[in-house]
């Protein structure tokens, strides 16, 4: 089954958001794991998916030298994504 199939329509995987943004997948790890980034939904296997939006947002904070969003300050606006791509 392809992948694109299965994923919700505005999403990208790690290789594709690293693509976008110019950077490795590595860098796209890290700025989830420093709270820059959040995926909105993770699979089974473990793959993140991320709002394209919440992305080009992330990269044009790094840019311009502000510091993106931490986790604390985006859980509202995450968790209203996350609920309706649940339903």
């Amino acid at each position: 089954m392809n992948g694109k199939q299965d994923r919700p329509t505005g999403t990208l995987t790690v290789d594709e958001a690293a693509r976008l943004a110019g950077v490795s997948t590595w860098t796209i790890h890290k700025w989830v794991q420093r709270g820059y980034l959040r995926p909105v939904r993770i699979t089974l296997a473990g793959s993140m998916r991320f709002l394209e939006d919440e992305l080009v947002e992330c990269i044009e904070a790094r840019r311009s030298g502000r510091q993106a969003a931490r986790l604390d300050d985006m859980t509202r606006r995450w968790r209203s994504v996350a609920t309706v791509q649940r339903m």
